[in-house]
């Protein structure tokens, strides 16, 4: 049996090289980690805000489904002088 020795003195500087490229990697997260921001109570209230936001529909669902069930039961009232007015001013934007 041979033992090729030629490949040994490779294989050291290969571990060699592994172990520096292990402790620059460990170096690089120490410095990512030293890095932070903590935001203000305003920012994180703006940030709840935010996320809020991005998940609503923008639409009131219970006042919806209290208009639908006047409605069906005909007692939604329409005031129909306010209802003109709205659609005059409307025309007069445009």
């Amino acid at each position: 049996m041979t033992i090729n020795i030629s490949q040994l003195g490779h294989q050291a500087n290969i571990n060699t090289l592994k172990k520096q490229a292990n402790s620059s990697e460990s170096a690089e997260v120490a410095q990512v980690k030293a890095n932070s921001v903590e935001l203000t109570e305003e920012g994180k209230q703006m940030h709840s805000l935010e996320s809020k936001i991005a998940n609503s529909s923008g639409i009131d669902q219970a006042k919806v489904d209290q208009i639908k069930q006047a409605i069906a039961e005909g007692q939604y009232k329409i005031d129909t002088q306010k209802l003109a007015s709205n659609m005059l001013k409307l025309e007069q934007e445009l």
